[in-house]
């Protein structure tokens, strides 16, 4: 659980009676710092940080001076927190309540402006307003960060037995305060899960703040960070909160964390040990309570052994790990997260996917995973396409990578050469149901898919899809017939033979249905214009 923090208050008051009363009222419940007069408040806002402002208006310069009370000081008081503390609220106390001083303060974006003789009846409420505008002004900074992350908004979607294992991780890692470490390719979802562990955390109600380590040059990935003091480096005009401050009290999710340089990556270390930070150009470490939840898509191990990732910072990082199966992996996903997307880019649509593009999809072997899904079916959703209907095979066209969507997927824990290509081709066999396609899936030559069949001892009751028992029955008709008759007792025969068998057909159309047998597994072709029977005529 988040540790509780004591609220830090600043009180700024010049009058001896009123700041006696003030600070009785505050010192109870919050840790209080008093100054009097315009130079100490500003000594002390520039030493210390305050979760919260009281200051009166009409201060003198230094203690003993006269009193400016035109509010000059008060309001200059007002516009150094704003520069230097941003987060922090301020609360205006005046003995007189005029409407003119009233409205000048409130301009300056100020949470109240409060009479003194009220100020015990009013802090209650003054107290919960201070609260809630310091979370919303957090919350602003960290909506700014998350405007660059894709992520923001997405949900998981799945009925996989794979990511349903996932998932029963995610709700056991949830109620740790451990750090995870996500691991998994590209587009599987690694900052999505993250988010999932932080939504269902005791954390929840706190901040999310996730960063891409590789996003950011070297140069500016550590003020990103951890921030900077106004004038810590050139062009650092004014005070800078980092990332790490942002997520206090929540969960600091840290993508392509193999991406952090290694000078970074031992400050990184001393936050999870300390539970401390400094900002650029400041020696004052400061206290943050975060989790940390990392993730990458490389081997660390490898990293560690070039020298590029520390192993202690992998050590503290990776007391629970997480690993995101790939989409090939996860097939049966692919048709619900393909709804999920064409509701998400065409709500109300209706649209539904055609068996055989739902079969295409499932055969890509997705390098891009869930991003790359995602994107295919936005672009297939930028062709008009009627309310209601279909998206076919035909729609898909020119979104798949030539170079991966005729993988076929073997079991990855396989390192037997000959057991690998066996498996392939069986695989191949029963998704693609022809020797045709599934040498076109399998980047190979007739030829060559004929020799592996022998060379791998498929019997006819055994193989896949071109067994007897397996292989589609040829069509009945009469052009059958009398395409097998060309060969009598011989096995083998011409294009021109089958041709004259048809009736003088065209060359076309002969081999047209010379192919449909040939799929059908009952021919087998040769050469160019040469085909062999593979079942010999009873």
């Amino acid at each position: 659980m988040p540790t509780p923090h004591k609220t830090a208050v600043l009180l700024v008051e010049d009058d001896e009676r009123d700041r006696k009363m003030l600070h009785g009222a505050l010192r109870d419940k919050y840790k209080v710092e008093v100054a009097v007069d315009f130079t100490q408040a500003k000594e002390k806002i520039a030493k210390s940080e305050f979760d919260l402002a009281f200051l009166d208006l009409m201060l003198p310069r230094r203690q003993g001076e006269k009193i400016d009370e035109s509010g000059k000081f008060g309001l200059d008081l007002i516009r150094i927190i704003r520069e230097q503390e941003p987060l922090t609220p301020i609360v205006v106390i005046s003995g007189l309540a005029s409407v003119k001083t009233a409205m000048k303060v409130l301009q300056e974006g100020i949470v109240d402006f409060i009479v003194k003789d009220d100020i015990e009846d009013q802090l209650p409420v003054i107290m919960r307003r201070a609260d809630l505008i310091r979370q919303g002004r957090v919350e602003q900074l960290i909506l700014r960060h998350e405007s660059r992350s894709p992520e923001e908004g997405q949900k998981l979607v799945f009925k996989s037995e794979a990511m349903q294992q996932v998932m029963n991780q995610v709700a056991t890692m949830a109620l740790k305060e451990t750090s995870v470490l996500i691991l998994g390719e590209t587009g599987t979802g690694k900052e999505v899960v993250a988010r999932e562990i932080h939504a269902r955390s005791p954390r929840a109600m706190s901040p999310f703040v996730a960063v891409n380590c590789g996003a950011f040059p070297e140069s500016l990935i550590e003020s990103e960070l951890f921030g900077h003091e106004k004038d810590a480096f050139t062009g650092a005009s004014k005070r800078k909160l980092g990332l790490i401050e942002l997520a206090n009290q929540g969960t600091l999710f840290l993508d392509e964390i193999a991406d952090l340089p290694v000078n970074l990556q031992v400050k990184l270390l001393r936050v999870l040990q300390e539970r401390t930070f400094r900002r650029i150009g400041s020696e004052k470490e400061l206290p943050v309570n975060i989790r940390v939840i990392s993730a990458t898509n490389k081997d660390l191990k490898s990293e560690i052994a070039a020298g590029r990732f520390r192993e202690d910072l992998f050590y503290r990082l990776a007391v629970a790990r997480l690993d995101l199966p790939p989409l090939r992996a996860r097939t049966d996903d692919i048709e619900i997260l393909a709804g999920h997307f064409i509701e998400k880019y065409s709500p109300g649509s209706e649209l539904q996917l055609s068996p055989k593009l739902v079969r295409i999809l499932k055969s890509h072997a997705w390098p891009g995973n869930v991003r790359e899904l995602e994107n295919v079916i936005q672009r297939m959703l930028m062709n008009p396409i009627e309310r209601g209907k279909e998206l076919q095979s035909a729609d898909v066209n020119g979104y798949l990578d030539d170079s991966t969507q005729h993988r076929v997927v073997v079991d990855s824990e396989l390192f037997d050469l000959f057991q690998i290509e066996k498996l392939a081709i069986v695989r191949a066999m029963e998704r693609f149901g022809t020797q045709v396609e599934a040498r076109k899936r399998l980047g190979i030559s007739e030829s060559q898919l004929r020799r592996k069949i022998k060379e791998f001892g498929f019997e006819p009751n055994r193989a896949p899809k071109i067994s007897a028992q397996n292989k589609r029955k040829s069509p009945q008709t009469e052009w059958h017939t009398k395409l097998l008759r060309p060969a009598g007792k011989s096995t083998e025969y011409t294009t021109q033979e089958a041709m004259a068998a048809l009736g003088g057909v065209s060359r076309k159309t002969a081999v047209k249905h010379l192919n449909k047998l040939t799929e059908a597994g009952e021919l087998d072709r040769v050469s160019r214009g040469n085909y062999r029977r593979l079942t010999a005529k009873k």
